[in-house]
């Protein structure tokens, strides 16, 4: 079972929406994820501190709208 620090939370402001920051917790589904599957690659790649060279992205659609600093969704599509 995976745990997140990062959850999409409907409010009294406009819908569902997400931290502009939410990379920290995207990076934390995928170790969780490597550590709960794989704990022998997790240990050989996040259990010292160096350099990483991988990347990842995220696609939220075209249907979103940044307002401060919060990433708002139309109804129904997280």
């Amino acid at each position: 079972m995976l745990l997140s620090i990062l959850k999409a939370e409907a409010s009294n402001e406009g819908g569902v929406h997400l931290p502009v920051d939410y990379r920290p917790g995207f990076m934390s589904i995928i170790k969780s994820a490597i550590q709960s599957e794989a704990g022998e690659q997790y240990e050989l790649i996040f259990g010292r501190r160096t350099v990483k060279p991988y990347t990842f992205a995220v696609t939220f659609g075209d249907e979103i709208e940044i307002i401060e600093d919060k990433i708002f969704f139309k109804a129904g599509r997280v």
